[in-house]
């Protein structure tokens, strides 16, 4: 993301289900999911997502954050009612993936990038947006000149003023095209 657009803030948030027992709504009807090592699984899960490479607040390939939430919800009507998981192996205070630890890197990195520090360079993007929209426009422009030479060369009828515009429309193009290969080529 930050190669699109530098100035975004990254971050992803797993929702991770640690219920011993649950339905499974990808599975048929009737048939139950049961985990005997379901803590270990949740553990393991949580892991993987720690040792995400971050972006450390510089602009990079990397997310600036991600979060783990883990609950215990067996999607089954009984007694059980869905639980917000806070012992281990749901990730504790101070844990980079605790999800108060999650929203205080994507806050710190929000203000880092947008508030206090250094803004990004993003003007490299709104040139490319600026030089996108001149390039639409100008074949819109050279389309409604070519339609209206085209019809008069049709009727036989072909009038200088068209003919200039055509030309000027032409030229214009061609100017926003070297852009483009001046800029990217």
């Amino acid at each position: 993301m930050h190669s699109h657009y530098p100035g975004a803030v990254t971050g992803g948030l797993l929702l991770i289900n640690a219920a011993h027992r649950f339905k499974s709504p990808l599975r048929d009807e009737g048939d139950i999911t049961e985990h005997d090592r379901i803590d270990d699984l949740v553990a393991e899960t949580v892991d993987i997502f720690r040792d995400i490479d971050r972006a450390q607040g510089k602009v990079s390939p990397n997310v600036d954050g991600v979060g783990c939430v883990v609950v215990e919800h067996t999607n089954l009507d009984d007694e059980h009612e869905t639980r917000l998981v806070t012992e281990p192996p749901a990730p504790q205070k101070g844990d980079i993936v605790q999800y108060q630890e999650f929203l205080e890197i994507i806050l710190d990195v929000f203000e880092d990038r947008w508030l206090r520090g250094e803004k990004p360079d993003i003007s490299d993007l709104t040139a490319n947006a600026d030089l996108r929209a001149a390039l639409n426009q100008q074949v819109v422009d050279l389309a409604s000149a070519t339609h209206d030479v085209g019809h008069e060369v049709n009727d036989d009828d072909l009038v200088q003023d068209s003919f200039d515009e055509l030309k000027t429309e032409l030229s214009e193009l061609e100017a926003v095209v070297d852009e483009i290969e001046r800029r990217y080529l």
